[in-house]
């Protein structure tokens, strides 16, 4: 059954909908297309006790429907007052804007559906329901006049109603709103950031109803919590070099960053930054039955690392409830994330092999789906946690990662691998390197490499001629085994 929420659908303008499927899959309950004369896309979706369907998102049309109790039924009468930094250059009104809708039960109609942006528009990214029916989203805007609570984090948009972009003005603040179980008042309402750009992304929601919001920033102005894993945006990227205008902003990259705040958004009971020196960004997040936060998001080169399994692509990483310590983190395929109730976590996303990490077909074929199921749970003796070239006759190590070549001198860094002190591998009679020294053994696909040096933290080793495409790798000492960590293949290096 394909039900039209809005007129505009019906005539074959752009829309999308959401579907209901029977529990094994075999049949669709309900299909309801939501439509606007502009086009719209969804980007979250949350289910309440009930059953009914909360759906944020972003749309570019005025028309978009919205009903007669809703806390924004129309878009703002005023007028964006920012400038642009160059008259080139895009103007700061985003020309779209954030809509939260819920519909009935049996997808059969709105039970309320309001804008939620200032005049200079918005986007919805994600979105959580409590127990109370409140629906709590997250998303970016440049609109100064976004609607904010008195008593929020962040009341204030820096620089004020006409900030300009030209850096250092911030060009967007994320934020977080709840709206009451009608969608016809504002419970509580923040801006999130202070920097040159930030973006909330995902939220999730605890028993107690505090709330927990991830994304990308440049800093988020009231600062990380003391504690915290990371204090300070990592952002030493090197400058990039454009030809022709562009839009002034800062050097350095933006990172990931895990905010908890109070059920009234009020005050953060923790915030820290996660990143490497260029640009990262949290896109999803999930709670562990034992209260820790599991993000999943894009990262760049030099994420850090904790007993992972990739060594490119998305990432997906653990912190404690108090986002004190980073528990794992590694490269994955995926970022979208689920935890069941066991505390296993499930990963899933798509690969376009930009890296070399195929798995069934040649370089630059296409995209593969993924699904990873981790075991936090398991902790292993030994722990590889990165691998690459290994440092030239100055010692100087490579500055990117980008796979290994069969035959190539590799260094493998982690913890527990070989003894205390290094460990020189003695060639036998026919001038030929051991596949085991102390003890220490590395597989690569099942095939030994020839070692050069093994100490505790490193081992120095050549990647056999046999591998391909990509290569899992195992270090073994004695009966013990380190966590499998897939690497790259490249044809040369």
């Amino acid at each position: 059954v394909t039900r039209v929420i809005s007129p505009a659908s019906a005539a074959g303008s752009p829309g999308a909908f959401v579907a209901k499927l029977s529990a094994d899959g075999s049949q669709a309950i309900y299909s309801s297309v939501i439509g606007a004369s502009s086009g719209l896309t969804i980007s979250g979706l949350a289910i309440d006790d009930a059953g009914a369907p909360y759906i944020t998102g972003t749309t570019f049309s005025s028309d978009f429907p919205t009903t007669a109790n809703a806390f924004q039924p129309k878009l703002p009468a005023a007028q964006c007052q920012r400038t642009g930094a160059n008259p080139l250059l895009p103007v700061p009104n985003l020309g779209a804007y954030a809509f939260v809708s819920k519909l009935s039960a049996d997808g059969s109609s709105l039970l309320y559906s309001t804008f939620l942006t200032g005049a200079c528009g918005s986007t919805g990214q994600g979105i959580a329901v409590d127990a109370a029916g409140e629906a709590v989203v997250a998303g970016e805007t440049t609109a100064p006049d976004f609607p904010v609570s008195a008593n929020a984090y962040q009341t204030t948009f820096p620089g004020g109603p006409a900030a300009s972009l030209a850096y250092p003005n911030a060009l967007g603040l994320g934020f977080i709103s709840k709206l009451s179980p009608a969608g016809d008042k504002l419970i509580a309402s923040s801006l999130i950031g202070g920097g040159y750009y930030t973006q909330a992304n995902a939220v999730a929601l605890d028993s107690l109803g505090s709330v927990y919001i991830t994304g990308s920033t440049w800093g988020i102005t009231p600062g990380a919590t003391p504690g915290v894993f990371q204090p300070k945006v990592n952002n030493g990227c090197p400058p990039t070099i454009s030809i022709g205008p562009g839009i002034q902003a800062p050097t350095g990259g933006s990172d990931a960053f895990l905010l908890k705040l109070d059920p009234a958004l009020s005050s953060a009971q923790y915030l820290t930054y996660l990143g490497s020196p260029c640009d990262d960004s949290g896109t999803n997040i999930a709670l562990a039955p034992n209260g820790n936060v599991w993000l999943g998001g894009r990262a760049s080169q030099g994420f850090p690392l904790v007993t992972p399994f990739e060594l490119a692509g998305t990432f997906v990483s653990e912190l404690s409830a108090d986002a004190s310590h980073l528990l794992f983190s590694s490269y994955s395929d995926g970022a979208s994330l689920a935890v069941d109730p066991s505390g296993a976590v499930y990963v899933s996303g798509t690969s376009p092999f930009a890296t070399g990490l195929q798995k069934t077909a040649a370089f630059g074929s296409g995209n593969t789906a993924s699904l990873i199921k981790i075991d936090p749970a398991s902790n292993p003796p030994l722990i590889i946690n990165s691998i690459g070239q290994a440092p030239n006759a100055l010692g100087i190590a490579p500055a990117f990662n980008t796979g290994i070549a069969p035959g190539e001198l590799i260094q493998i860094t982690g913890q527990n691998l070989g003894p205390a002190n290094t460990l020189s591998a003695q060639l036998d009679a026919t001038g030929r390197l051991p596949f085991a020294v102390g003890g220490t053994s590395v597989f690569f696909d099942g095939y030994l490499g020839p070692i050069l040096s093994v100490q505790n933290g490193v081992i120095i080793c050549v990647a056999p001629f046999e591998i391909t495409r990509s290569a899992v790798v195992t270090v073994k000492v004695g009966g013990q085994s380190s966590n499998s960590l897939r690497i790259g293949v490249q044809a040369a290096s």
